[in-house]
């Protein structure tokens, strides 16, 4: 997994963890790449 990606999740668990149930696991490696491509 993108290290982007795992940040984002770990955020997302923090914050909201109903919706970080909710992803699937396809969608918790998904990310848009705020440091770059």
């Amino acid at each position: 997994m993108n290290p982007q990606a795992a940040e984002l999740n770990k955020i997302i668990l923090e914050k909201n963890p109903v919706i970080f149930d909710v992803l699937s696991e396809r969608g918790k490696t998904i990310f848009f790449p705020k440091k770059g491509i």
